[in-house]
């Protein structure tokens, strides 16, 4: 008739509320857990990262507290220590907070030739983690940095897929024809749905 909602116990907790007061959740350190990934689930499961609150300096602050031991500042997103992929036992997994999981995964499914299934079973397994943020459901596979207009042709370029790939914010896409949509285009999709939009495929060939 007893049900144990954890396993550790917990040493430290403090209310936590936003700038208006109102209560958001108790924060909460388990015995046995470094305190920046407590702190990092506690975000992610009250959504305070898409608020846009101050992660960093919440670690900070309560890793000042005396009771408090902080071991590192980096956290871990994602942590199984016997993960598997398909029918592929690879053993430890760690994903670390500035991390998507979705690469991580492609990568792996690379490394080992194993199929998109695969790789979106267990994404679908690890995301449905309230604690494990998600941003993208896509891998990014290639990026380009330092991108100017000049590596673009107003008509007919073959290797126009490869150039947009990983591109979010570029002002100067303003100056083409249907700059404006395609800028909005990029900075609201992923770089594979991007290169294989309709509208996209017919400027680039």
């Amino acid at each position: 008739m007893v049900i144990c909602k954890r396993r550790q116990p917990v040493y430290f907790s403090i209310s936590i509320n936003d700038p208006d007061g109102v209560h958001i959740n108790m924060l909460e350190l388990k015995h046995g857990n470094e305190p920046v990934d407590d702190i990092f689930a506690f975000f992610a499961t009250n959504g305070l990262f898409k608020k846009k609150w101050d992660f960093r300096g919440i670690v900070q602050q309560i890793c000042a507290k005396p009771s408090v031991d902080c071991n590192r500042e980096k956290a871990v997103k994602y942590f199984d220590n016997n993960f598997h992929m398909g029918n592929k036992q690879l053993g430890k997994l760690v994903i670390w907070e500035d991390e998507e999981v979705v690469d991580v995964l492609y990568n792996i499914r690379m490394r080992y030739n194993m199929t998109a299934h695969d790789q979106r079973m267990s994404l679908n397994e690890i995301c449905k983690k309230p604690e494990v943020p998600c941003n993208r459901v896509k891998a990014i596979v290639y990026r380009k940095t330092q991108i100017t207009k000049l590596d673009y042709e107003r008509y007919g370029n073959e290797t126009c897929k490869r150039q947009f790939v990983g591109v979010k914010h570029l002002t100067s896409f303003s100056e083409l024809p249907f700059g404006k949509v395609i800028s909005k285009m990029l900075k609201e999709d992923t770089a594979v749905s991007v290169s294989l939009d309709e509208f996209f495929l017919g400027v680039c060939y």
